[in-house]
């Protein structure tokens, strides 16, 4: 199950879950203008036009009721978000991934699914502050503060 909020953020997570990575692919798919669907993706409520909903749904095959109102199942989240995935699958440097710091990096991946697809180097930049987060919880766990009081 998704947790969109919005029309537009659930328009966007059926839209990349499709494999439409921009806006124009898909706008070109459902044979609905770009600025169309841009403005659709940055709404809050659905559209009154019918045209472009029927258009959406003929091409993302997601439950009406769900891009609508939020109602329901809405298409399955992959286990790993595609640009983590395509991280893991061939880090810049050749370094062991930590399996919290993976399982940490595809939750803030997955929460921000509304927002545009980080880099691979962006990516690569939450792993490393994920790394020095899951490290400092490791050395507050075992009673190693070092000379900071514990709960900072």
């Amino acid at each position: 199950m998704t947790s969109a909020t919005t029309f537009g953020a659930r328009l966007r997570l059926a839209r990349k879950l499709r494999g439409f990575k921009r806006q124009q692919d898909f706008a070109d798919a459902a044979e609905v203008a770009l600025k169309t669907v841009n403005r659709h993706e940055t709404a809050e409520k659905a559209p009154s036009a019918r045209a472009s909903i029927t258009a959406y749904l003929k091409v993302l095959n997601v439950p009406e009721l769900w891009l609508v109102h939020g109602v329901g199942d809405g298409p399955q989240l992959p286990a790993i978000p595609p640009s983590v995935e395509q991280y893991l699958a061939n880090p810049p440097f050749d370094t062991p991934i930590d399996p919290e710091v993976e399982r940490l990096l595809i939750e803030l991946e997955w929460s921000t699914v509304g927002a545009p697809d980080p880099t691979l180097e962006e990516v690569h930049s939450m792993k490393k502050m994920l790394e020095a987060l899951v490290q400092s919880r490791r050395q507050r766990s075992h009673g190693d503060h070092g000379g900071e009081p514990v709960g900072r």
